[in-house]
């Protein structure tokens, strides 16, 4: 026998170290329970916790997130279910919808904003502050006003420095604006 070759020929994992069959190579597979979860029961937590602390931790909280009071919330939420047609749906209340509508128009925040804070998608966002406007279209006869025109004769303070002003003048300004 020649000694370079061995009596016994070579296995597979001696030609190919690389190979899939060889047992020390082989990838460690992960348990299930060791990869996190991200569904929708994992979030419903943290978006109570945004709404409790959104509304109801104190009354200068309430009033700097939503423009509003506590009572006065409660109040228009009352005035959106009833009223305005909002129900609650599957994972969003009315409150949350409305308040999602009052941070868009009071804060001025974008729909990427909202989504990050409400921990929602952007999708729901859109979708909930559309049903809210629509809400509140139907509610127009109570919340605005029709304006009054002020009487020529007018003596309250405010007005006296538009009395030189011609109505085609202020009509301009108006459409500019």
């Amino acid at each position: 026998m020649d000694p370079k070759y061995p009596k016994y020929p070579p296995t597979k994992s001696a030609l190919f170290p690389h190979s899939r069959s060889n047992n020390n190579n082989r990838r460690v597979r992960r348990r299930v329970g060791d990869v996190q979860s991200y569904g929708m029961l994992c979030r419903i937590p943290d978006q109570l916790t945004h709404m409790n602390r959104m509304y109801t931790v104190s009354e200068l909280d309430c009033i700097s997130n939503l423009r509003m009071d506590r009572n006065s919330f409660a109040h228009l939420c009352v005035m959106m279910r009833e009223l305005g047609g909002l129900v609650d749906h599957r994972y969003v209340g009315v409150e949350e919808q409305v308040s999602m509508f009052l941070s868009l128009l009071a804060h001025h925040k974008k729909n990427r904003i909202l989504k990050f804070n409400y921990i929602r998608s952007g999708q729901t966002i859109s979708k909930f502050v559309h049903i809210v406007l629509k809400a509140v279209l139907k509610l127009h006869s109570l919340f605005l006003v029709t304006p009054k025109p002020v009487p020529a004769g007018s003596t309250n303070p405010r007005w006296k420095w538009f009395k030189s002003w011609t109505g085609s003048q202020l009509s301009e300004i108006t459409t500019t604006m």
